[in-house]
């Protein structure tokens, strides 16, 4: 699988594996290749808090919010 759905597949993969790295780096892949994905916007956005890189963490979650703005969990 090839493009930002496989980069999708291969982070949720690294997460099950508890490889926060390489998930980092399969989202960081696939919103290279479709930047709108909210998805990978806001599963990067997570990561980032985990990892305590709280202003990539927010810089993310906003672009998330521009995204998806009426997602039920946006307020």
């Amino acid at each position: 699988m090839h493009g930002a759905d496989g980069f999708i597949k291969s982070a949720r993969d690294a997460l099950a594996r508890g490889d926060w790295g390489a998930a980092t780096r399969a989202l960081r892949a696939a919103l290279c290749c479709a930047p709108e994905r909210v998805d990978g916007l806001y599963n990067l956005a997570v990561l980032l808090g985990r990892s305590s890189d709280f202003g990539g963490a927010e810089k993310w979650y906003r672009h998330a919010l521009v995204g998806a703005p009426g997602h039920e969990g946006a307020a």
